[in-house]
């Protein structure tokens, strides 16, 4: 019995994974794991390996992706190694909740609220992310998950990435409700769509810590 279950009619499986638990300082292109996080992916890793190796059987050996910032490389390599990461752009992280005016994120980690309910609260209001690339970034990492463009041709691809991009993506398009769009730490979006491209299934995925089975 397969450990995801694969809709009828699927062509290709995406699946894009949230970094594990970083630095918080400092500027994107140097921000770093956290001890706590490489304990985080190691961990969680035998979980991932077991889902890629189930989704082998129905979709082929899977290729995996990464945004080019350390964070997301990282946490592919604990998950992965010894194969391959290459950099996709469409990965890249240039919408950010911190950007948002009037102090709004500080705002909202001070009454304790975490990334996931702050995406849920954004993709109710784009609006408040007037002033950045929002449009084109949802493009981009929809042109990912439903498997067009670059990799069309691999029908299993795993890429490791940031929030909140994907996740205002699965709220805006209907792929989930917004109560459930926004990844914790090592997380994941599993995404199914047919030959033509059309999203089968969108679900959360969140692997068992194999230290807490």
């Amino acid at each position: 019995m397969s450990i995801i279950p694969v809709p009828e009619g699927s062509s290709r499986c995406r699946i894009l994974v949230r970094h594990s638990k970083s630095v918080q300082d400092g500027p994107q292109k140097t921000r770093t794991l956290t001890p706590e996080g490489i304990l985080l992916a190691r961990r969680i890793a035998p979980a991932y390996r077991g889902i890629f190796a189930d989704l082998t059987e129905s979709f082929g050996a899977p290729q995996f992706r990464y945004s080019g910032l350390i964070r997301a490389a990282l946490t592919g390599w604990e998950i992965c190694h010894p194969l391959q990461l290459a950099e996709d752009p469409r990965l890249t992280l240039a919408v950010s909740l911190k950007k948002i005016p009037g102090e709004w994120y500080a705002t909202q980690k001070a009454a304790g609220r975490t990334v996931p309910e702050m995406i849920r609260a954004v993709a109710a209001d784009l609006s408040l992310l007037a002033g950045q690339p929002i449009d084109q970034r949802l493009q981009e990492v929809e042109e990912f998950m439903v498997g067009r463009g670059a990799d069309e041709e691999h029908r299993l691809v795993v890429g490791f990435a940031h929030e909140p991009e994907p996740g205002l993506l699965v709220a805006t398009r209907g792929w989930l409700t917004e109560g459930e769009a926004g990844l914790n730490e090592c997380e994941a979006y599993i995404i199914f769509t047919d030959e033509n491209h059309k999203v089968l299934s969108a679900s959360t995925l969140i692997p068992l810590d194999p230290e807490a089975v």
